[in-house]
């Protein structure tokens, strides 16, 4: 790999990212216990309580936990500039992001009123902790390409929790949320996700996967107008603008999401490397899902697709199909990666392999129980009784992800022994 543009070795100390990523699997996990306590009618709709639930865990404590971390770590990598006091920062934002996913988790399921205000204070807290010091950082003098990306994707996940905070405080008071809010939220969360992974793929692809870099336009033009369109849909949301402006927006922003997904699976199709990896099938899945999912976000926005289910398709496409196989993927790269490059700075060290700190075998069988849970799951929104083996999939693929993370963990620490004894 090409690690020559890169200033690798000013990366934080592992522990400050890696613990993120080792808790934040377990968040997958307990999403799918909710949908298993929910039972068969879980499925109904998206606003189910545990639909709710599972989908915060998700998303705060999953997706914002290891998007935290990874922007904690590329960001010295790419640009020389860390975030300040991160031995502070890290886990306050970690146990921000996971307390407050708990707890917004149980207030959905157990309806106090209390619970929600609780969850407000503690991702109040998080969101402030992490996006505070990474705009200082982010907007340092510096000529990276994906650092432009980055700061449009703090903008929209900026933009997303501080809605997710609105409404969490109406639910707090008793009160229903601003209609608007229950699509520019999501809408504003998938847009940061977006552009944040675009950034990540733009620097990883070609280092782990042997994909032909793509000029840095495709990215830099994809970013502000996503922006763009997110400010009007909610703006025409607030302002109760006419529907048909509406869904125009809404169809562009998946009209440019599914093309540039089109294009980053077609590059990773037609890569010079031919030996496939874990990696590859998680992002295989990741991009065919994405596009699967703008495909159903486009006929809904049309009016073509009537029935309640067609959101939970969408939302389930888009955070299992694209989102987590997305992260899944990048884990079982870069977290051996960061162990291997930790191994690097100790003299003497016990000699290891970063193809052999995670077995392809065990990520290779976890991908498989990933794309069942993925397609049982997709079943069950339309036949119910499936529901509780869907959600038995999910939590045992979440539980697979964090066991492999845990075992890379540990390689790490008895390469590490050897040094301790001396």
């Amino acid at each position: 790999m090409d690690t020559r543009r890169l200033s690798v070795h000013e990366g934080p100390p592992l522990g400050s990212v890696l613990s993120a990523f080792l808790i934040a699997p377990w968040f997958l996990a307990a999403a799918g216990l909710v949908l298993l306590r929910g039972g068969s009618w879980a499925l109904t709709n998206r606003y189910t309580p545990s639909v709710l639930a599972a989908t915060h865990l998700v998303t705060i404590g999953f997706l914002m936990m290891t998007a935290s971390a990874a922007v904690f770590q590329l960001l010295p990598v790419l640009s020389g500039h860390s975030v300040r006091g991160l031995s502070l920062v890290a886990p306050l934002v970690q146990g921000g992001f996971g307390l407050g996913a708990l707890v917004l988790a149980a207030a959905f399921l157990g309806h106090r009123l209390s619970l929600f205000m609780g969850a407000v204070i503690l991702l109040g807290c998080a969101t402030g902790a992490f996006l505070l010091p990474t705009a200082m950082a982010l907007w340092s003098p510096t000529q990276h390409k994906t650092i432009l990306l980055m700061r449009y994707a703090l903008i929209a996940l900026a933009a997303a929790l501080i809605l997710g905070l609105a409404m969490a405080i109406s639910f707090g008071r008793a009160h229903a949320p601003a209609s608007f809010l229950s699509l520019a939220h999501p809408v504003w969360a998938f847009t940061g996700c977006f552009i944040l992974w675009v950034g990540v793929a733009w620097q990883v692809l070609p280092m782990f996967q042997g994909v032909r870099p793509w000029h840095h336009r495709v990215g830099t033009w994809v970013a502000p107008a996503l922006i763009g369109l997110a400010v009007g849909l909610s703006w025409g949301l607030k302002a109760a603008a006419p529907g048909g402006l509406v869904r125009a927006l809404l169809l562009a922003i998946a009209g440019i999401v599914g093309l540039s997904a089109a294009f980053i699976l077609r590059r990773l199709w037609s890569r010079g490397r031919l030996r496939r990896d874990a990696m590859t099938y998680f992002w295989y899945l990741a991009l065919t899902s994405l596009i699967a999912a703008c495909s159903i976000a486009a006929l809904l926005g049309l009016g073509y697709a009537q029935s309640p289910r067609w959101p939970l398709v969408f939302g389930v496409l888009a955070l299992l199909g694209a989102a987590a196989s997305f992260i899944d993927g990048m884990l079982y790269k870069i977290v051996p990666f960061l162990i291997w490059m930790a191994l690097q700075r100790h003299p003497g060290r016990t000699s290891l392999l970063m193809q052999g700190i995670i077995s392809g075998r065990r990520m290779m069988i976890h991908f498989v129980v990933h794309l069942l849970a993925l397609v049982v799951l997709l079943i069950a929104i339309f036949w119910r009784p499936l529901a509780p083996l869907a959600a038995v999939f999910w939590t045992a693929a979440g539980a697979g992800l964090g066991l492999n993370l845990a075992l890379a963990a540990l390689s790490y620490r008895r390469a590490l022994r050897p040094l301790a004894s001396v």
